[in-house]
């Protein structure tokens, strides 16, 4: 169930912005609550929730179309094995973001602050990470094939098992991050922070931190 709940009073304009279409008003006692047809798994939602402040947010398991998140606030958010079509979360702040198993392919993540985030087994794949805070983030056997992180604080994120190929890391902070058993072919490691990186082959991270430039891993 779509259990998140907005912090702003809610009015006839906003609540034809959450799925396009005025809910039923029973449904509205001062905070939003999800249709009854949010129970249907497999039904498509248009989601606005740009500049709002969610706390507890479950959107798990949700197939949300091009769902808008810039610059709100969500706290203790799932959107665990959910399929999310080409989401838009910059400049938000994101407490403990919860995507494992989710589908987020073509994401937008840009300048968000995402510290301590969980996509561990997500589809990542072209998603857009520039200049987030990442710290401290899981990303265990995901998919972030072409992925870009310019500008992106990774400092102790955790990568292992991940498919990276032809990913993006460029003026990234990459310091105790850990890559191992990630697949890195045609990796590009750009003027990144590598100290304490590790990696399956000790030789690469060797070598990345002496050039200090673009970089493509074979």
């Amino acid at each position: 169930m779509l259990g998140f709940i907005l912090s702003l009073p809610v009015g006839c304009a906003q609540r034809r912005s959450v799925f396009g279409k005025t809910p039923p008003p029973a449904l509205y006692d001062g905070n939003w609550h999800p249709p009854s047809a949010a129970k249907d798994e497999t039904k498509d939602f248009a989601v606005d929730l740009s500049a709002k402040v969610i706390q507890a947010g479950d959107m798990a398991d949700k197939r949300l179309v091009a769902p808008q998140f810039q610059g709100a606030t969500l706290v203790n958010a799932s959107f665990e094995n959910g399929k999310l079509l080409s989401p838009v979360f910059d400049k938000a702040r994101i407490v403990r973001g919860r995507f494992v198993g989710a589908d987020v392919r073509e994401g937008s993540f840009r300048d968000a602050d995402h510290r301590f985030a969980n996509f561990n087994h997500a589809v990542l794949e072209r998603a857009n990470f520039d200049a987030a805070n990442l710290t401290r983030s899981v990303f265990q056997f995901s998919k972030l094939r072409r992925a870009s992180f310019a500008g992106t604080n990774l400092a102790h994120a955790d990568f292992r098992g991940a498919d990276l190929r032809d990913a993006v890391f460029m003026n990234a902070d990459l310091r105790w991050a850990d890559f191992r058993g990630a697949n890195i072919e045609g990796a590009r490691f750009i003027s990144s922070q590598l100290s304490g990186t590790k990696f399956s082959d000790p030789g690469k991270q060797e070598n990345a931190a002496r050039m200090n430039l673009s970089m493509a891993i074979p």
